[in-house]
């Protein structure tokens, strides 16, 4: 199902807005980021929309819960006001006064497939010396690629 929306050229063009922001809050109309336009890519695979509005009202119907983002000083609204991708003209003016933004980010968007759809699985790997270090579930690795118990370890060839 995914890999036949994602084939359809006119729906994914559809599905993406010309207005790319990093800091796009979820629910804008107007302004989107690259996790926004993948979410609502499984919303037409899976819930059959067609275009930005029905993604949009196909994942909250899901109950899609954007990650809540705080701001820990109000510069950042500063910075993000004057830089053209970091813009903030769309988000909800109690959460800017609470420092805060709504965004599609990778957590978000895990955290609704592993609700929707339970059986699906999350694999990762990373490069350790001289192997591939394999882990399926939902425990990230870290940051030295340590293996732990059940993890595939595939040698490198040198």
């Amino acid at each position: 199902m995914l890999a036949r929306a994602v084939a359809d050229e006119g729906l994914a063009l559809r599905l993406l807005s010309p207005r790319y922001q990093a800091h796009a809050h979820a629910w804008s109309p107007h302004t989107q980021n690259c996790n926004q336009w993948l979410v609502e890519m499984l919303a037409a695979a899976f819930g059959g929309a067609r275009d930005r509005a029905g993604a949009q009202a196909w994942l909250r119907e899901q109950a899609y819960e954007p990650a809540v983002v705080r701001l820990p000083w109000a510069g950042w609204l500063w910075a993000a006001a004057v830089m053209p991708h970091l813009g903030l003209e769309h988000h909800p003016q109690e959460d800017l006064r609470a420092l805060q933004l709504q965004l599609s980010l990778p957590s978000s968007i895990e955290d609704f497939v592993r609700r929707r759809w339970p059986q699906v699985q999350r694999t990762e790997w990373c490069r350790r010396g001289q192997e591939l270090v394999v882990r399926s579930g939902w425990q990230p690795l870290d940051e030295a690629c340590t293996p732990r118990v059940g993890d595939r370890r595939l040698a490198l060839s040198p």
